[in-house]
């Protein structure tokens, strides 16, 4: 994790300490243009880049990242700049986002396979046996209604996965005390992450 920020070096330090930020990895008073070529060369260390910001003074390294995380109280440029825009001000959506794009993946995989399969099968048993017409027909059709059908299976269970997050972040809450909590939730609200990830000055 690194944390890319307009604000002094004291203050980044800071908040970097708070939130166990490496300070090596910890960019003060840093300007867009100068964001755009950290991006750059953490892309080339890095396999893949995630950047969160909502300021305009973000723009230019949302455009640059491989993964853009915007949020819908940012800035319009921001918003449409971003790959991913969180409707809440809230960093622990970015894991739900993971999980959902994760999830999705997996699907197209299953999809592609209950696809291909049964119409490679097909063909090749067309070349080496006498095949009903029918048949082949019933086997095609059949296996892009079962991927269709299984495209639909995120609405039966994304609730539950979503409740399991939401299970988990208690008992994590349920183990700190009451002013931890509620210094986290503080930072991991969105009008705090311009001052503490990547502000818009």
């Amino acid at each position: 994790t690194y944390m890319l920020t307009g604000d002094n070096q004291q203050v980044a330090n800071h908040v970097a300490d708070w939130l166990g930020i490496d300070l090596e990895r910890t960019y003060a008073e840093v300007f867009p243009d100068k964001k755009v070529e950290i991006i750059r060369q953490l892309k080339d260390q890095e396999k893949n880049l995630a950047f969160v910001g909502e300021g305009i003074n973000d723009v230019a390294a949302l455009a640059h990242a491989d993964v853009s995380i915007s949020f819908a109280s940012g800035s319009d440029l921001a918003r449409e700049t971003a790959d991913v825009v969180l409707l809440e001000n809230d960093l622990r959506g970015i894991p739900h986002g993971i999980e959902i794009a994760r999830r999705a993946m997996d699907i197209i995989y299953q999809n592609t396979a209950i696809a291909t399969i049964p119409n490679i099968s097909v063909v090749l048993a067309g070349i080496l046996f006498p095949l009903n017409p029918v048949l082949a027909v019933l086997i095609s059709n059949g296996s892009a209604l079962l991927s269709e059908l299984n495209s639909f299976r995120p609405l039966f269970e994304s609730g539950d996965n979503l409740n399991q997050y939401a299970i988990e972040d208690e008992e994590e809450d349920s183990s700190s005390s009451i002013s931890d909590r509620d210094r986290s939730d503080n930072f991991l609200d969105s009008n705090n992450i311009g001052q503490s990830l990547s502000p818009s000055n």
